[in-house]
């Protein structure tokens, strides 16, 4: 199950932040193996997010996945995703930052898997 933890300056409006959780169940299938099936998103916006020490439009996204996913996989689901915050949330994609964590245990309906 892939966690992504979204926080993001901008306030959306509720049409903009379905289309930014669906746009992100359909890119999470750039890495292998994951899918929107499992995604589960947690979406803060209009949070206190601050870049280069004022207040401009900016973004981090936590990615948390099960086991790790190539370099190459990573970077297709940043750079893509990177682009669909500039388009639904107007940030530039030099205001966005994305990290991963990747876990080699996870326990989902109370299973270790």
């Amino acid at each position: 199950m892939p966690y992504l933890q979204i926080s993001l300056s901008p306030k959306l409006d509720d049409a903009t932040k379905t289309a930014l959780i669906r746009e992100a169940g359909k890119l999470i299938e750039l890495i292998p193996g994951k899918s929107e099936s499992v995604l589960m998103v947690r979406l803060d916006d209009d949070a206190d997010v601050r870049f280069r020490g004022i207040c401009e439009k900016c973004a981090y996204v936590s990615v948390s996945l099960y086991k790790p996913s190539s370099f190459e996989a990573k970077q297709a689901f940043a750079k893509a995703f990177t682009e669909s915050l500039g388009q639904l949330a107007g940030i530039e994609p030099s205001n966005v930052f994305l990290t991963y964590t990747e876990f080699p245990n996870w326990a989902a309906n109370g299973n270790l898997m």
